[in-house]
């Protein structure tokens, strides 16, 4: 499209027309907003020199909102500046103080009363009397001061309400009029003394009142959580409620004094759980506390005392109860490590506490252990438990079947076919083809190993050592003999004949149908070492072996005596384990009717009255 010179210029000129037209209204615009402004710099002049501030003040600040010119005394605008940053501020405080007073913020109005009354006292300290005046007129029209005290003073009114509501109703959980009548201003209560003399006269009369009826209704946990929830509140309001203190330190003393004498250990016990609980409330030299503090070492030296006196249960029953207010784990520990070392048994109580044992003996210093026990089961498949402590306190157990349907009649420890701090488990039970079986056991405790190194059965058993082992009419090699045989790591080896077992059996019976004379003391000589084949425990001394069922004077054997056997002689102590070091638990008289148990070590452990005990002389 073909546009003509003379259409553009008509153009141009126009525009330029068009921008002239708004530049011209611009400048009447400013003109007239500079007149305006200037009038009301006029009219807030005259309101100032009027001493008509809040006029003077409220002109000022719309002549000062027009920006377009400046204009003013520049000395006369500050002073008029100032008067409107006062404004502004009160302004501000009434709109916060009236949030607050519609959500009855104490706290918020405690610090609008704060910003208030210091914005109050700088003005007054410049000492000019028109900032002054203004202030309280500002103040005056938007009644900030009068809200903010009829805020208090309705506050302390319905603090003091809360209070004697709770007196009344004899329910204490809400206390939240402490801090509200701590937060009310001094002012309101006549000056700071005045304030404190007041507050400590109310809640001194509210406490000893709701302590009183507490005490009287409620538990001890009760009684000081609710002091003790008292006593945040006054510390939380920097209130030194020392009455408070004096209330509930009594009253523990009394009901933990009252436990103590009545050696209620439990109920001390609780007790001093909920008094340690509010222990940050309590003054650093509490009597309550020390009290409870006395007891619990009182009790700690009973327990050790206990111990000393082997009465290991009672010491850690003590010490347990004792937890829940000291962490007596340790000391519980020891003792029960004293207990296992003076009763090696109880290493298999603990690891087995429902197993019954028909044989169980213990020491020390075997196989590298501290102390051992070993036990064999009374079940139909008898199991070998050997407990070992270590000597860096850790606690060996290791078990080995000893065959099912096994009937075990004796059970030792024989250093002749072992040595003398690593004997073997000697187990004698009844044969399925010979009158008897006879296993070994070797404990490895350094390889966690319980071995069964050998099994025979045969009429008799005797070691002189690992290389001269006789065995009376063995299964498999040596059956029908007095055979000799050597101990190595594969069992057993057969070494040779001594006699046939059947004359040598012949032999005897006929001596014992009357052959006398030097014939039979040099038969007697002869037999010497196979009579000791019964006696697993002979290693080698050479002393004459009773026969199955005989000891070496003809008595019976412990483990074959009669169920009931009666004490002619004098009476006789019982101790709780086989040994003159355990603990005496009683003894038999004269006449006293006793069931021999087990044997262990020369040791008999018997039954008196339903009691069980260990002796080491039979009846």
């Amino acid at each position: 499209m073909f546009v003509s010179s003379y259409r553009k210029s008509l153009w141009v000129r126009n525009a330029l027309l068009v921008l002239f037209i708004i530049a011209a209204v611009g400048v009447v615009w400013k003109i007239g907003f500079s007149l305006y402004k200037v009038s009301l710099y006029e009219k807030a002049r005259g309101y100032y020199e009027e001493n008509n501030l809040l006029l003077a003040e409220e002109t000022f600040s719309k002549a000062n909102g027009i920006t377009s010119i400046q204009y003013g005394d520049e000395a006369w605008s500050r002073s008029l500046s100032g008067l409107t940053t006062i404004r502004l501020e009160l302004e501000s405080l009434a709109r916060q103080a009236d949030a607050a007073i519609k959500e009855r913020d104490d706290a918020r109005m405690l610090a609008i009363y704060d910003g208030y009354h210091g914005m109050k006292s700088k003005y007054v300290k410049q000492q000019e009397l028109q900032t002054v005046s203004f202030f309280k007129a500002i103040s005056n029209r938007l009644s900030l001061e009068s809200n903010i005290n009829s805020y208090f003073l309705q506050a302390m009114e319905l603090a003091k309400g809360a209070l004697e509501n709770n007196l009344v109703q004899k329910r204490y959980r809400n206390e939240e009029f402490i801090a509200s009548l701590a937060a009310i201003p001094d002012e309101y209560y006549g000056g700071t003394d005045k304030k404190k003399r007041e507050l400590t006269r109310l809640f001194r009369s509210y406490d000893e009142a709701k302590f009183a009826h507490l005490t009287a209704a409620g538990s001890f946990p009760e009684v000081t959580a609710s002091a003790a929830n008292s006593l945040r509140a006054y510390k939380q309001a920097s209130i030194q409620a020392d009455w408070l203190v004096a209330l509930l330190e009594r009253y523990a003393k009394e009901e933990i004094r009252s436990a103590i004498r009545q050696d209620d250990l439990l109920a001390f016990i609780a007790l001093a759980k909920a008094y340690r609980e509010i222990r940050d409330v309590l003054p650093s030299r509490s009597e309550a506390l020390d009290q409870i503090d006395r007891y619990i070492s009182s009790k700690l030296r009973q327990a050790e005392r206990y111990v000393d006196a082997r009465q290991y249960e009672k010491a850690i029953e003590l010490y347990r109860e004792l937890n829940a207010l000291e962490d007596t784990s340790t000391l519980i520990a020891e003792a029960e490590s004293r207990w296992v070392d003076n009763e090696p048994v109880r290493l298999l109580r603990e690891k087995y506490p429902d197993k019954a044992y028909r044989f169980v003996m213990s020491g020390e210093s075997l196989w590298g252990s501290q102390v051992y026990a070993v036990g064999l089961t009374e079940d139909d498949d008898p199991q070998l438990y050997l407990a070992a402590k270590m000597p860096d306190g850790n606690v060996l157990y290791l078990e080995k079947s000893v065959g099912s349907g096994v009937a075990p009649s004796k059970l030792s420890l024989s250093e002749a076919l072992g040595e003398k701090e690593a004997p073997l488990i000697f187990l004698e039970a009844q044969g399925k083809e010979r009158t008897y079986l006879y296993t070994g056991f070797a404990p490895d405790l350094f390889s966690s190993r319980l071995a069964k190194v050998f099994e025979i059965e045969g009429e008799g058993f005797a070691a002189e050592s690992p290389e001269l082992i006789i065995v009376d009419n063995p299964t498999g090699e040596g059956e029908s003999q007095i055979a000799f045989f050597k101990l190595e790591e594969k069992g057993l080896v057969y070494e040779g004949k001594k006699d046939d077992y059947l004359s040598e059996t012949a032999e005897g019976e006929d001596n014992a149908s009357g052959e006398t004379g030097d014939d039979a003391q040099d038969e007697s000589q002869q037999d010497t070492p196979q009579d000791s084949r019964h006696d697993p425990q002979n290693q080698g001394r050479g002393d004459r072996t009773p026969t199955p069922g005989k000891t070496s004077d003809g008595s019976p054997a412990a483990e074959e005596a009669p169920p009931d056997i009666a004490n002619a002689g004098n009476a006789i102590k019982m101790y709780a384990g086989p040994g003159e070091q355990y603990e005496q638990v009683g003894q038999i008289p004269a006449n006293g009717s006793v069931t021999i148990l087990t044997e262990a070590d020369g040791w008999y452990q018997v039954s008196f009255e339903g009691k069980k005990g260990w002796i080491n002389t039979v009846p």
